[in-house]
């Protein structure tokens, strides 16, 4: 049997020609020089230079005057002969040269090609398909992270369809795997399309999720809603044991105006979805306009019935319920709710003529949280919340089960919060993120509203025996000083109560371009292990120099760790970033006692 030849790694330089590169022709006289040149290349062990002065060695020009003389005018010709023919000899070595290196740098060109093809999908072959999957499924998700639920429905599902076109392999997991379908919207178009994801996803995973429309719609407008959404609310019923969320939102553009027909498009989901149950749903996100809030107040309420459709259903696994702009009210799936979002916006108020004040209902909000026995994580977002509704409880509520808790107030009424606070307590709460963003007090009264907020939260602290973890972002709005001649600004600036958290271990604070006054000999610090400052460009070292000394006089000093962010200005620029060390640490307490002396 004939021994096969050993292909040759070194690619031919001779074969057919292509469109783009036809075959070539080196002179024999170029590919002598050539072969001149590798010598040479062989003696000086691969070492080259331009070797600028080999000319000149090779044909010495001596200096002549330029006078008449036949005789050196005959020197000159020989000479010039003799350079021609050196230039040709180089002229046809460059030649050669070119031609190789064209020719190989695109067979470089496609060695580089095989290369990165070989580099992508090594490693494939070894993955089975279920690990496949799920690269596949991060390869398929949208490139933007700010895209609306349409967005991420349409690009997945296209992306998806891309990626199955690569190979049979890709073709039949993408197809046979409910991760790449699972997310369907009503605005789009194809009803085949919405079919053909809920008929390919064999698991409860699938996100259902419609948009209301942005504008008050005509009556013509509102049929061909209907004409729209009727049908897919209908299709995606059809396999309503498949749901594992829900999302109804609204466009958050301020102009947006829940027109009096948008009453009745609320009104489809109530009449379409009553009294059904989804056995797999576990999240719901319901999102109105910001003039939602508007039409509490005046005479043109929507029914609760068309507001509160989701009242009606029979969710037995609901663990995650978020709103925007009002308040829910209690159905059965509530007893297995175990995350709470409730965000109340008043943002675009400033523009309404009638300025009517927007009701914070804690009465409602109350009666709400009564229905939810197993809630372990709530967020309350309010935003000018100026007037509310207080609960008229003889008991507080205490909610058991409640480990964190997320506030977030802007520029809201302290009495509008104390009459909530007061109905409801976290006693197992142990974690927090407060974030107040307040104002000066009106009327010229000393200090700012952070304070009277601060104490609706959190009065003392009995009130949260089992916090741990705190973290506090402050903001205090600056006003212009109006009785000076030239109207300086006054920073906002707020105290931490620290005797309000004598039970927090680990605290992280942000103090956006507000001024921290310094700590008091008489304030309670708590026995903190980890202080985090981060976003607080006030924050001079003075203060951390006389808060590591109070940490240091209450015994609090020895396992503490304070780590500073590199967005506070006056710290970074004295030298104070990341994890402080212990001679950081003595550093400012030895600058607080010359301070003090």
């Amino acid at each position: 049997m004939a021994k096969r030849k050993k292909q040759s790694p070194y690619p031919d330089v001779y074969e057919e020609g292509t469109e783009e590169y036809e075959i070539s022709h080196i002179d024999p006289a170029g590919m002598s020089q050539i072969s001149e040149i590798l010598k040479r290349l062989k003696r000086t062990k691969g070492y080259i230079g331009p070797q600028l002065e080999w000319y000149d060695k090779a044909f010495p020009d001596n200096e002549v005057p330029f006078v008449y003389s036949p005789m050196q005018d005959v020197v000159d010709k020989r000479a010039l002969e003799q350079a021609l023919e050196t230039k040709k000899v180089l002229g046809s070595a460059v030649s050669a040269l070119s031609k190789l290196l064209r020719i190989t740098s695109r067979q470089l060109e496609f060695c580089e090609d095989a290369v990165r093809s070989y580099q992508k999908r090594r490693g494939l072959f070894s993955l089975p398909d279920d690990i496949l999957c799920i690269v596949l499924e991060f390869a398929s998700l949208p490139f933007y992270p700010y895209d609306s639920d349409i967005d991420v429905a349409i690009r997945s599902v296209k992306l998806a369809t891309m990626l199955s076109h690569t190979c049979k392999r890709f073709r039949d997991i993408i197809i046979r795997s409910s991760i790449y379908w699972r997310c369907i919207n009503n605005e789009m178009r194809n009803q085949d399309l919405v079919s053909t994801c809920l008929s390919r996803c064999t698991r409860p995973n699938v996100e259902v999720s419609l948009e209301m429309p942005f504008f008050k719609p005509t009556y013509v407008q509102m049929e061909k809603l209907h004409r729209r959404d009727r049908p897919f609310i209908g299709i995606a019923l059809q396999n309503r044991e498949r749901w594992r969320s829900f999302a109804l939102y609204a466009n958050r553009e301020r102009w947006v105006i829940l027109g009096e027909s948008q009453p009745e498009y609320l009104q489809i989901y109530a009449e379409l979805t009553k009294e059904i149950e989804f056995p797999n749903l576990t999240a719901i996100s319901i999102r109105y306009p910001d003039s939602m809030l508007f039409r509490q107040v005046r005479e043109d309420k929507i029914s609760e019935a068309a507001m509160h459709f989701y009242r009606y259903w029979s969710t037995p696994k609901l663990r995650v319920l978020s709103v925007e702009q009002f308040i829910p009210i209690p159905f059965p799936g509530t007893l297995s709710l175990s995350s709470l979002d409730v965000h109340l916006k008043d943002e675009a108020r400033a523009k309404e003529p009638e300025n009517l004040p927007i009701v914070f209902d804690a009465k409602s909000f109350v009666s709400f949280l009564q229905a939810c026995p197993a809630l372990e994580s709530l967020d309350i977002s309010l935003q000018s919340m100026k007037a509310s509704i207080q609960p008229q409880t003889l008991t507080r509520l205490a909610m058991p089960r409640l480990a964190y808790l997320k506030l977030n107030f802007k520029h809201c009424n302290s009495t509008t919060l104390k009459g909530f606070f007061d109905a409801v307590r976290f006693p197992f709460v142990t974690s927090m993120e407060l974030e107040i963003d307040a104002s000066h007090k009106k009327g010229g009264a000393p200090g700012t509203l952070f304070d009277d907020i601060f104490f609706a939260v959190m009065p003392n602290s009995e009130v949260y025996p089992r916090l741990v973890n705190l973290t506090l972002d402050a903001s205090v709005d600056y006003i212009w000083d109006r009785d000076s001649e030239d109207h300086p600004i006054i920073w906002g600036e707020f105290a931490i109560p620290f005797s309000s958290m004598t039970t927090v271990k680990h605290l992280t604070l942000t103090a956006s371009e507000s001024e921290v006054l310094p700590v008091s000999d008489s304030d309670q610090l708590p026995a903190l292990r980890t202080f985090t400052i981060r976003r607080s460009s006030e924050i001079e070292k003075t203060w951390l120099a006389r808060f590591c000394n109070q940490m240091k006089s209450q015994g609090h000093l020895d396992s503490l760790r304070i780590s500073v962010d590199d967005s506070c200005s006056f710290l970074n620029e004295s030298g104070l970033r990341g994890t402080l060390s212990e001679d950081d640490i003595l550093q400012l307490i030895a600058l607080d006692d010359s301070l003090v002396d």
